[in-house]
């Protein structure tokens, strides 16, 4: 009889549900702005990036999070809408960009000579590994050691037009605005999806639930299904996220942190 006991306490433990911690957004001071308290929730007012950054949610690698979220759109404004979801990293309070912390391997080396503020070539002592690919900057004032150190470096020059490997030319695709010495370490970073999911979905002028989830983990590639689900590296919290174009309005929205 203890032996059946045990078995059928064994099952019903394996049928219960992860252990799921749930996180509101209920109050308008949790947004960074332009969000008004309606009737029947929020509204974001004009077009923007929408972030619940002044609540976030401590990152834990081995959890996964689920965002939620209720939205609808005025009729007037359906025909123009693009609307998408997703978390946002963030690192010491700070939101955290994609190229700060994504780098191209074995792209470390060093300026042989000065930029000017200006200059839309950037000479590199080494240009070998560095990748003619959209969305990529110099990144600079980096570890010389190659440890990454720096990490996340916000030190960014940028967009890069075209990459001179033969003889050792960084081209930009605008004029430098900062100047920055010689021989100062540098490396090539590359950005991805601009937060984590960036799902365009599809609003209505009736509520509809969206719902967005990560994978437990961090991102290693620059891009692909670990940059879109997993965090990225040296963040620490994450927030919710809704980019729009036009004013929408919202309601229900919560993180569950699922362990």
């Amino acid at each position: 009889m203890k032996k059946i006991t045990t078995v059928i306490c064994a099952a019903v433990m394996a049928a219960l549900p992860a252990f799921a911690e749930i996180v509101e957004y209920n109050n308008a001071n949790m947004f960074n702005g332009n969000v008004k308290a309606t009737p029947e929730g929020f509204q974001i007012t004009k077009r923007c990036w929408m972030l619940g950054s002044r609540n976030q949610v401590n990152f834990d690698k081995t959890a996964t999070y689920k965002y939620s979220v209720d939205i609808r759109i005025a009729p007037e404004y359906a025909a123009k809408q693009n609307v998408r979801i997703g978390l946002h990293p963030m690192y010491q309070d700070r939101v955290l960009g994609a190229a700060s912390v994504f780098f191209v391997e074995g792209s470390d080396t060093a300026l042989a000579a000065p930029i000017k503020v200006g200059d839309t070539e950037v000479k590199v002592k080494d240009a070998f590994k560095w990748k003619n690919t959209n969305g990529t900057y110099i990144a600079f004032d980096c570890d010389p050691t190659g440890k990454l150190r720096d990490l996340p470096n916000t030190n960014l020059i940028g967009h890069i037009k075209r990459v001179d490997r033969a003889n050792n030319k960084i081209i930009l695709a605008t004029p430098a605005k900062i100047a920055v010495d010689a021989d100062v370490a540098v490396r090539q970073h590359q950005t991805t999806w601009s937060f984590l999911g960036n799902t365009k979905i599809e609003v209505t002028k009736d509520w509809q639930t969206f719902t967005f989830t990560t994978k437990p983990g961090v991102a290693e590639k620059i891009r692909g299904n670990n940059a879109r689900y997993q965090m990225w590296a040296m963040g620490d919290a994450l927030c919710p996220v809704i980019a729009t174009m036009t004013p929408v309005e919202f309601r229900n929205m919560k993180i569950e942190i699922i362990k």
